[in-house]
């Protein structure tokens, strides 16, 4: 949005007043649900995410003026970068879920407790989670970042999994390790083409991963449920939000793997609509797992975002072509 408006001081308090107004909205209307509770500061929250938002829109902004694409097609518009950039930002967002930190002796001791205290392997973790870094570091070769050494991916994740040591119930393993070297030494091994076709089957690999994790309580275990987000706010909301990350992250990934090897985002989407059924249908015959509806619309709202951006990317490609 503000990048639809001519000046964009006017663009940004626009935005911001209907942030306000609707942010205050939501709390008030809470007000006639008998199951939720109106507090002001979620209000105050959400607007703080709006300014936060307005941020990285203005850097990409400015961003997209340094690097509005040439006749050579060697640099890349802002629409073109906020995909990958969103992608690989969820990642990092899973990863240190709840961002609340928590640095004390007792607590870094107990994040390294599944390496100090008898280390065991867990080929599930390793397996999804080896294809989420490979994933993470196949988008950190798409733009801004394509000019970077490809070592210098693992020393991001390193960090990643560094500042994990400092955020609260999140603990260090030996399979978060393997995870990481095992995906780099894939990445670092395979040309770009070869990657990208690689993470076509590893996303849906991830993907059955997820979906079919063991659950902590298979006595919840329901059928299929209608509601969009009913299953995840009656359970636990930090383990469910935690899980809607990882889901959006696999979405997403699948989306723009997709329409890099085959299909515009519209096919796609559809093509991961498709998938995402198929595992909720297997999850209905299986019978000990928790089919929701709300996967399949966060297909719908991620791939239809991703059209408008890449929509937006060709508007500027098109307009730099004719200055």
């Amino acid at each position: 949005s503000l990048n639809r408006y001519r000046y964009r001081l006017r663009g940004t308090i626009v935005l911001i007043i209907i942030a306000v107004i609707l942010a205050f909205s939501l709390q008030y209307l809470q007000f006639f649900l008998p199951a939720r509770v109106a507090d002001a500061s979620d209000a105050i929250y959400n607007i703080i995410g709006v300014f936060v938002g307005l941020v990285f829109s203005h850097l990409l902004i400015q961003y997209s003026h340094n690097h509005i694409p040439t006749n050579d097609n060697h640099r890349a518009s802002w629409s073109q970068v906020s995909i990958p950039l969103l992608l690989a930002i969820l990642w990092i967002c899973w990863r240190w879920f709840p961002f609340i930190p928590l640095a004390t002796p007792e607590s870094i001791i107990a994040s390294l407790n599944p390496i100090l205290n008898k280390p065991q392997l867990d080929l599930f973790v390793i397996l999804r989670d080896g294809i989420g870094w490979l994933i993470f570091f196949f988008l950190l070769s798409q733009p801004p970042f394509d000019k970077q050494p490809r070592l210098r991916v693992l020393k991001y994740a390193f960090v990643i999994l560094g500042i994990e040591l400092f955020i609260i119930n999140n603990q260090l393993s030996v399979n978060d390790l393997l995870a990481a070297l095992g995906a780099f030494a894939l990445y670092a091994s395979l040309d770009y083409n070869s990657t990208r076709k690689t993470l076509g089957w590893g996303v849906l690999i991830a993907m059955i991963l997820t979906w079919f994790a063991p659950l902590s309580n298979p006595e919840q275990a329901t059928t299929m449920n209608w509601v969009p987000f009913a299953s995840y706010m009656q359970s636990n909301p930090w383990a469910q939000a935690k899980l809607i990350l990882i889901k959006l992250y696999l979405i997403g990934t699948l989306i723009l793997v997709c329409k890099m090897l085959w299909f515009d985002y519209k096919m796609a989407t559809l093509i991961s609509f498709l998938v995402v059924i198929t595992l909720i249908i297997a999850q209905v015959l299986i019978g000990t797992y928790k089919p929701d509806i709300t996967d399949t619309f966060a297909v719908l709202v991620f791939g239809w975002a991703m059209f408008l951006i890449d929509k937006q990317a060709s508007e500027e490609r098109d307009l730099a072509m004719k200055s």
